[in-house]
Formats: structure tokens, C-alpha cells, sequence
């Protein structure tokens, strides 16, 4: 089931998990700003053992993304 959860004042991200073919979770995150809505067409993927830690990772990729373009902030 997918989850959301904030990043910043404006991005957000939405996590779905997936068990993988060998073994383990696959998260995918799509990042998207709150307000409007709007989808930036970015993913960022996390793998792990357990689905909490698969989603940890997601996220801390998408935490990462948007620390690495927060300074120029987009014209979303």
C-alpha cells in the first residue's frame, strides 16, 4: 500500500513496495510538490530485507535528491 510522506515545505514523496524475484523488497518513490500537486518526473528506489527498511531507503534517496535541488528551487 502506497504511503506518503513530506520531505520539505513543498516536495513530497510517495513510496510503493514490492517483494523482489529473489528475495527481499524493492521500494519505487515518485517526488512531487504538495501544493499543486504536480509531478517533478523523478523516482528514486530503495532495497532491503524488510519493507521498512526498503521504504527507509527510498526515502533517504529522495532526501537526498531534494537536498541536492533545493538550492537551485525549480519553478514549480
Amino acid at each position: 500500500m502506497p504511503n506518503t510522506r513530506k520531505l520539505d515545505d513543498r516536495p513530497s514523496v510517495t513510496i510503493r513496495s514490492d517483494r523482489r524475484r529473489g528475495g527481499g523488497l524493492e521500494s519505487e518513490s515518485d517526488i512531487f510538490v504538495t501544493a499543486p500537486g504536480k509531478d517533478t518526473g523523478v523516482t528514486v528506489h530503495g532495497e532491503g530485507r524488510t519493507m521498512s527498511s526498503a521504504e527507509a531507503r527510498a526515502y533517504a534517496e529522495a532526501r537526498i535528491w531534494n537536498l541536492a535541488h533545493s538550492c537551485s528551487r525549480h519553478s514549480w
